[in-house]
């Protein structure tokens, strides 16, 4: 082979791993901005919220150490058990555990079910921003 075609070759496979390379993160960053919840806003949780469990969105109607109550997006109440491994997300980084967590505020809550009837919070997030004010009744 002459030096020409070997030039030609590197600079093709050097090329190939590049794209491919601006692919993967490229995919990698526009799946993070559409993560969101079937049942509530799109407010960037990125990828923390895609594992096993059921989720749940609404305003808080109750929070104490241990338990949250939310008043859920179809008006049943919904409470949880907060337990050390329960993780807090907010795009502001304001949300660090259960203190946190103030009445009124809307949240998401990825949850598993447990044999004994019990909610177990996995993961609780919240919106960035002024929180959305409840129509009157």
């Amino acid at each position: 082979m002459n030096k020409k075609r070997i030039v030609w070759i590197t600079v093709a496979v050097v090329g190939v791993i590049a794209l491919g390379a601006a692919g993967f993160v490229g995919y990698r960053i526009y799946n993070r901005s559409q993560a969101g919840f079937p049942d509530g806003p799109r407010r960037g949780f990125g990828n923390r919220f895609q594992e096993e469990g059921e989720r749940a969105f609404g305003e808080i109607i109750s929070v104490g150490d241990d338990t949250l109550t939310i008043d859920g997006q179809n008006g049943e109440l919904l409470s949880f058990n907060i337990s050390a491994d329960t993780q807090f997300f907010s795009q502001d980084s304001s949300l660090n555990g259960p203190q946190d967590l103030k009445v009124g505020m809307e949240v998401s809550v990825q949850y598993e079910s447990q044999t004994d009837g019990e909610l177990s919070a996995l993961f609780i997030g919240t919106g960035q921003g002024p929180q959305r004010p409840r129509n009157p009744e």
